[in-house]
This record gives C-alpha cells, structure tokens and sequence, in this order.
C-alpha cells in the first residue's frame, strides 16, 4: 500500500514496428504514417464509445478522453487533485446545509458553432442532462430548480443537501457542457461536437469504434491551451500493440496497462512510462436485496465472499508490480481511508464456509457475473476469482459481453453480480453515484441501507473540516463491514510516453490523463 502517487520510469522497449503498423493501420486513417509530426498528437486507447454524446458515456478512462478534445468542463480537477476554474470561474453553496449552489461562468466564451455560453445555455444544458436518459442522469435528480440570476450566473437548487456539486462538475465527472444547437438536435450529439473545448470533431478523418479526429476549434477562448493542430484517438484493444505504437511511432501516448508495464522497462527504445494509483477492481454485487439471488440479501453471504479471496496472490498474478491488495474503494492518501477497515477481511475460506452455512447455503450457491473488458483485463480477474469461489461451494458464472451489452443488461436487471474496475473515490462520491437508490449506477434494484443513508445525509449537511472527515471513514466502514462490494486490489493508471512529448501530469489525486497538458516537448507554455 505504500506505492507512490506517481512513478516515472525511462524504459526501454524492444520495438516490435511491424506488428505495431499492422494493427494501427486497420484503425482507419493515417495507415503507417509516423504519429507527432506537424503539430499532430496520437493516442491509443484500449476501447471505444457507442456514442460521442457526453451525457450517454462513462467516465474516467477510455471514455473521457473521446469527449474532453471538444468540450471544456465547468470546473477542472488539476493534476494533483485540487479544483480549478474552467468554465465557471467561481462557484459556491450560498447556504448552510448544502442546498443551494451558485455559479459564476466565464465570460467573453462561444461554443464551437458560435453560441454564446451564458447561464442560461448551462441551465438548459443542466435541465437536458437530467432528463436525457444519460448514464448519470439520475446524478441530477436532486436539482429542483435552476435560476438564471444574470448574464454569467446561476444557482442550482436541490432538494437535500449535496455537498459534491463541485467534484460533480469536472472533467472526469458530468461537467461537459453541451451547446443548445446539440441539446435541440440529440440525435447529432452521437456523432459530432457542440462543445466549448479546444478542439472540434472532424467527421471526414472519423471513423466510429476506430478513430476520431479532431482539428482546432478557431474560436476557442483559451488558444495558449492548442498545443496540437490536430488530435487523434486510435482504438487499439491489444496492450502489447499499444505500447508497440508509442515505440515505433504510430501513438505518441498510449493507455498502457499492468502486463504491458513490466515489459517497458527493459529493452532499447526510450519511452517514459508514467503511473498513478486508479482502480479499485471489484465483484460488485448488485443484487444486495436478494431479488434475483436471495443469497445475496443476507450479510453474512457477503462477507463470505469477501473472506474467500487471497487478495495478495490475485493482484500479483493479475496486475503484476502495479496493483495492491485492498478491501475498500479507496487509497491510503485520500479522505475517508481508515486502516482500521482495511483490515477487515483477511484470506479466510473456513470463516467464509462457516458463514455461508450460518446464512442457510452450506453447499453455496450459483452466482452469475457479468464481464466486459473496458480497461482491458477485467477477463483476466474474473477468471482468477473463479478458484476461491469453487473452493467454497460458490459457483461463478461469467457472462462475457460488450461494454453496450454490459450496460443494457445492467439496466434490465439481468445479472445479480459484474466485475467492474472504478476510479478510486471518496465514500460519499461511492454512496451518491453507485449505492443511492435514487442515483446509483450501480444499485439497478435500488436497495437501500439505512445507517449508510443516514452517514451520507449527515455528511451532505455538514461544512468541510474534522467532522465531515469522520462522516466519510464511518461510510467507508459500514460499505465494508456490510460486504456492499468484493474490492479485491487497487491497480496504478500506466501512460506511455514517447520522447518528444510531455505533459502527462497525473498523481492520486488525479490519475486521469488530461489531454489539455499534452504538448510537444519544446512548447513550455501551459
């Protein structure tokens, strides 16, 4: 647990070219063309997007990095984690509990087709967000009303108090504002942009699940921000033909992962290779009601499966040198962690038997899984898990999908349980976007526990300081006392770098790559 917030290596790669210009050149355009020359930036990322619409896609990587080129945030989450103006140059709760949120925008700003963005461009954006059908749709529902106050200013009005409205509005949440020509045409928010950001969609050079191409959005407010003439992003599913790229040159950066990290560091081809702490990898339980399982509605169960994990021996075999045992969503730095709850499941699995049969499953049960390879080795888990299981009589059933499947059958309830890998957070962001009944991605059944709720309520309406830090580690200790998850390991962000680029600034507050630094290793403007 003592890894590093940032590790930076020059590594050595033994170029595998051919295997690299193959792969890239079945990406779409740019074929075995060299990637940095002439003001070009390349990235290579593990997996694509079924929609450019911001409101209809994940967050954190890959997601982020489709929408980011075009549209700019409300607020910006800098690269040590510390909240930044964006769009909004000031914002602000107006009250004391929590329930009124302002905001004051930037002035002298247009969207890429010329709109200007003023209050009431973002309140209709807010309004369209919340009743889009979005993936995080529901992270709205608290808002009742929104009142323009002038030209740059508006307050936000929520029905019970909400104390993470400016971590809700960054970059690597829901802040992409989206411009009124794409609110009135949703249908085009698929497949071009209508944002605020630096660059603009070029829909000739695109090609969907492949590459998206972006060129400079000559209007952009903040033109010391273009490092790039143009900006790509190339899909390359295989970890070993990613970092290829950056060797030979097709990708100046690539989203690197742990089996490809070791390998980077030994060999003849200069790189950098850049990592901050990122996942927490996980068997989530979605089903924590029983509907569809019902052994999954008593704790005991949960704890069980907790219990039965050799958590070191899966994070060592699974993500090598970059991934850490742990048993919470969190890492030691950030607020709420407690080592007292990390310590709460050791590998146990005659206390896991015991438990189960104390529960009524003395055989264990079935339990089927979903799994989708969004950052690239969630397979890979998911099959290291399968022998503890079956040590205790539970059986897991995988069910490999897309990550567009994933979802749909998320929504519909399907499957009791999925593997997922999310960005570490704070206990109160973990309760409001994945356990709320009202707003949890993750909670498709809405259950609901009620010392938890209480914790998160208290914590919603209490000012920033000692008391509020106590709220989030009592969170944090119910989530995991009651088995709400299996976290299993924390596992680093690895970005590979080629020589001639820099920027890539990334720690664990922020471990999001942020395209806006990426710049030519002789531009030093920031």
């Amino acid at each position: 647990m003592g890894r590093p917030r940032v590790t930076s290596w020059r590594a050595a790669v033994a170029a595998a070219v051919a295997a690299a210009s193959l792969v890239l050149a079945g990406c779409g355009s740019g074929g075995g063309s060299a990637a940095a020359t002439d003001g070009e930036l390349t990235v290579a990322v593990p997996s694509a997007v079924s929609s450019l619409n911001p409101i209809k896609i994940g967050t954190g990587i890959p997601d982020q990095f489709f929408v980011q080129p075009a549209y700019d945030s409300l607020i910006v989450r800098s690269s040590d984690g510390t909240l930044v103006p964006g769009l909004a140059t000031e914002w602000a709760y107006t009250d004391a509990t929590n329930r009124t949120f302002q905001l004051t925008l930037r002035e002298g700003v247009a969207f890429s087709d010329g709109t200007p963005l003023d209050a009431a461009a973002v309140k209709q954006w807010m309004e369209y967000f919340k009743g889009g059908n979005g993936l995080f749709s529901s992270r709205f529902a608290n808002v009742t009303s929104i009142d323009v106050d002038g030209p740059q200013r508006l307050t936000m009005h929520l029905a019970a108090s909400d104390a993470a409205w400016p971590e809700s509005l960054t970059q690597d949440r829901y802040g992409y504002v989206i411009s009124p020509k794409g609110i009135a045409n949703p249908d085009a928010l698929g497949t071009a942009s209508f944002g605020a950001g630096p660059y603009v969609l070029d829909p000739a050079a695109t090609v969907s699940g492949s590459v998206y191409s972006y060129t400079r959005n000559p209007s952009y407010w903040n033109p010391e921000q273009q490092h790039w003439d143009r900006l790509t992003i190339k899909v390359v599913p295989d970890a070993a033909a990613r970092l290829s790229a950056v060797q030979s040159g097709q990708a100046d950066v690539a989203v690197g992962d742990a089996t490809t990290a070791s390998t980077a560091q030994t060999g003849r081809s200069a790189i950098d290779v850049v990592t901050a702490p990122y996942l927490w990898n996980s068997l989530i339980l979605l089903d924590r009601g029983g509907a569809l399982q019902p052994a999954l509605g008593d704790a005991r169960v949960r704890q069980a499966l907790n219990f039965a994990v050799d958590r070191t021996a899966v994070a060592k075999a699974v993500f090598r040198d970059f991934g850490d045992p742990n048993v919470s969503m969190l890492t030691p730095e950030m607020t709420g962690f407690a080592q007292a709850t990390e310590d709460r499941y050791s590998y146990d699995p005659a206390k896991a038997k015991a438990l189960l049969a104390e529960a009524g499953y003395p055989n264990g049960f079935t339990l089927d899984v979903i799994v989708s390879n969004r950052n690239g080795l969630e397979s890979t888990f998911a099959q290291s898990l399968t022998s503890y299981y079956d040590a205790i009589g539970v059986k897991l059933t995988l069910h490999q999908m897309e990550r567009g499947a994933a979802v749909q059958a998320l929504r519909n309830k399907q499957y009791p349980a999925m593997v997922f890998f999310g960005q570490v957070e704070a206990p109160n962001l973990l309760t409001q976007e994945q356990l709320q009944a009202s707003s949890g991605v993750l909670n498709p059944w809405e259950t609901t526990d009620a010392p938890l709720q209480d914790l998160y309520a208290r914590f919603q309406a209490t000012p920033a300081g000692p008391e509020q830090t106590a709220l989030q580690e009592q969170m944090q200790a119910r989530i995991v006392d009651q088995g709400l998850y299996v976290p299993i390991s924390t596992l680093q962000a690895v970005y590979f770098v080629r020589e001639g680029v820099t920027g890539v600034e990334v720690s664990g507050g922020e471990p999001i790559m942020n395209l806006y630094t990426l710049r030519p290793a002789a531009d030093t403007t920031d």
